[in-house]
């Protein structure tokens, strides 16, 4: 789960970078890259916080009454938490990447295009990493498999 968090903030870095200064020069690109790195690196611990809220409303709204015999079992808290924690440093990773890049810009006073297209670019990349990580995955173990 860490990789693929770790994928996605690479893409999202790279996708941030290309949508903030696709086509200025060497000095502004590097500046965007610090920025949507700084940015995306931050938004690891803002998901593990967001996550952890959601899972705390969760576990509060399950049920405030006392168990019966009759209930079916609740689901399994560690998964819960889990997927959460991914969820949100996936998304906190791209917004992160996609506000550091645009401060990076705007701090040097570089024209920019679009900050939408700053942010399509930063979801395509993040995508981009994660689906690359599952396919290099999924190719390693077919081919371990067939050894």
């Amino acid at each position: 789960m860490i990789g693929f968090v770790l994928s996605c903030m690479v893409g999202a870095v790279g996708g941030a970078t290309a949508g903030a200064a696709f086509d200025r020069d060497l000095e502004v690109v590097l500046t965007a890259v610090v920025g949507a790195l700084a940015g995306s690196i931050l938004g690891v611990p803002a998901g593990v916080l967001l996550g952890s809220i959601c899972f705390g409303v969760m576990q509060m709204a399950r049920g405030v009454g006392t168990p019966t015999l009759d209930q079916k079992p609740g689901r399994d808290s560690a998964a819960t938490l889990r997927s959460l924690f991914f969820v949100w440093s996936v998304i906190s990773v791209v917004l992160g990447a996609r506000f550091g890049a645009t401060l990076a810009m705007k701090s040097v006073n570089a024209p920019m295009p679009s900050e939408q297209w700053t942010m399509v670019a930063a979801l395509v990349g993040g995508a981009f990493g994660i689906i690359a990580l599952f396919a290099m995955l999924r190719f390693i173990s077919r081919r371990s498999l067939s050894c």
